[in-house]
């Protein structure tokens, strides 16, 4: 049994030199295979769905393997240039076309589509980064004359999509940032609120708040 044994492991025995070569050129190889291949990815910074199916992305296209600088070619939207950031406006699915090319003039055309209908309305509710508590500077002014004081404004979501509530006041939105009401209006920019409300016809009275959100 025993020279059996050593009889088998002569048959599948390589000289030393030979398989010492054997994995150097599979290593060789299997690294040129891996390098050939440009990988990217697509990085969301920012979703926001919009009333009326208006959904905004901002992306960036990262290539993730160590062959910089790369430059890219868009074929769709043909009006893009770089690699981002880009923020778009879109209410149906979004088709990506372009090309990588590396350090090493290696090129490769990809393919990608944002599919709309999987964008989920109430977990990128464009209304998020506008809710919390905000403290302002206020302007009261009433025939010519003001105080100015400072008090803090709780913006809230109400159930209705299209609604959000400052102080508990409803405002209906208009545009990204905007809002109105019956003599009353509201925008935000960044952490910041600027609102504004006026009394009835008779009643000539404005509050204004300026203020910031609180962490």
């Amino acid at each position: 049994m025993k020279s059996s044994n050593l009889s088998s492991l002569k048959l599948f025995q390589f000289p030393a030199y030979l398989f010492i070569v054997l994995f150097v050129l599979s290593f060789a190889s299997c690294e040129k295979e891996e390098s050939s291949e440009i990988k990217y990815g697509l990085q969301f910074s920012d979703i926001s769905y919009f009333p009326g199916k208006d959904i905004a992305l901002t992306f960036t296209v990262v290539p993730n393997v160590d062959r910089s600088p790369f430059s890219i070619k868009w074929y769709e939207p043909s009006a893009l240039t770089g690699l981002g950031p880009f923020t778009m406006n879109i209410s149906s699915d979004l088709s990506l076309d372009f090309e990588l090319t590396d350090a090493g003039n290696k090129t490769e055309r990809f393919t990608y589509k944002v599919l709309a209908d999987t964008i989920d309305s109430l977990k990128y509710d464009y209304r998020n980064r506008y809710i919390g508590q905000y403290n302002c500077d206020v302007t009261y002014s009433y025939q010519g004359e003001y105080q100015y004081f400072k008090d803090t404004l709780t913006v809230t979501k109400s159930e209705e999509f299209g609604v959000l509530r400052i102080n508990n006041a409803g405002m209906i939105y208009n545009e990204p940032g905007s809002f109105y009401a019956y003599h009353a209006g509201a925008s935000f920019r960044n952490d910041s609120i600027f609102y504004s409300t006026s009394g009835p016809l008779g009643a000539y009275y404005t509050y204004t708040y300026i203020g910031a959100k609180m962490k």
